[in-house]
């Protein structure tokens, strides 16, 4: 076997934020030759394909089957006990259809049992876990049902952390947290082409001066003026209540209003404070946009 968990999770992660209403055609129900069914295993299967792990990991679309591939092949695990980075594990969530009806590759376990994943054709909390459309990481531990452990290459070292997962453009993967942090920062610097030092400096920031240039290009004066009292950002690179303010209204008028539910449960505010939720959907924004692209929201 030649095919590792590290390539594995990297093709997944290279997806997160993809979304496709239920219903309609995905990338990977068309992959699969099923374009308009429900696309979790699915997307598990066109991982598998693009990490060259089709011999090690099921190629299925029906869950139940998938886990019965696994049983049959020596690698079902029941419950969490031992789960790894790169398993494969399968959930029967409450409701019909009474049976495993989802599926997704882990990214990581935490230290309280829990997994981190990386799933297809789910949504954010208080949506349909196994049929929302969305692409996304996600924190689990209950209605597991088990696990297949695929046969992996070896490999030497300690695995990566889950932080440098990489985006198609080959960027670093956000974990959806609400922290601006240095790896947020340093990502929103990759996208708009500063030099990356993963912090804002006091008083005069080249992000920020970055951004503002960005915000009055893209948020018509009109609007600029209502939200501030002016009809364009001032240029000074201080990242100020009236920048904010305007960025959260080009983030919630620019993104699908579909991300902003999921990732926050509504519609994000322009309260010109920069807050988690609004720390969120910038993540969002930055994990979909291209390194030194300048430009981040349209998704």
């Amino acid at each position: 076997m030649t095919a590792t968990a590290d390539a594995v999770i990297g093709a997944a992660a290279s997806q997160i934020g993809y979304f496709a209403a239920p219903g309609t055609p995905s990338r990977f129900g068309t992959w699969y030759g099923d374009p308009r069914g429900p696309w979790c295993a699915m997307f598990v299967s066109w991982v598998a394909d693009q990490a060259g792990a089709r011999d090690i990991i099921p190629h299925h679309a029906y869950t139940p089957a998938g886990a019965q591939w696994f049983r049959t092949h020596g690698g079902w695990h029941a419950g969490l006990g031992g789960v790894d980075r790169g398993d494969v594990v399968y959930f029967d969530f409450p409701g019909r259809p009474d049976r495993i009806s989802h599926v997704a590759l882990v990214e990581q376990v935490g230290a309280d049992g829990s997994v981190q994943t990386i799933e297809g054709n789910t949504s954010g909390p208080g949506g349909d876990q196994r049929n929302g459309g969305l692409c996304a990481r996600k924190r689990r531990r209950s209605f597991i049902v088990g696990y297949g452990r695929p046969a992996y290459a070896a490999t030497h070292g300690a695995a990566p952390a889950p932080a440098q997962a990489r985006n198609a453009d080959g960027s670093l993967t956000l974990v959806l947290d609400g922290q601006l942090g240095p790896a947020t920062i340093g990502r929103w610097q990759e996208v708009m082409g500063t030099p990356i030092d993963f912090t804002i400096s006091p008083g005069f920031s080249a992000l920020i001066a970055a951004d503002q240039t960005f915000l009055n290009s893209v948020v018509a004066s009109g609007h600029v003026q209502n939200l501030t009292g002016r009809p364009a950002l001032a240029v000074d690179g201080d990242q100020g209540p009236r920048t904010i303010q305007v960025r959260q209204f080009w983030l919630r008028n620019a993104m699908n209003p579909v991300h902003q539910q999921n990732l926050i449960g509504r519609l994000l505010d322009f309260d010109g404070i920069a807050g988690p939720q609004t720390v969120k959907v910038l993540q969002f924004a930055l994990n979909n946009a291209t390194t030194r692209g300048a430009t981040y929201g349209r998704v």
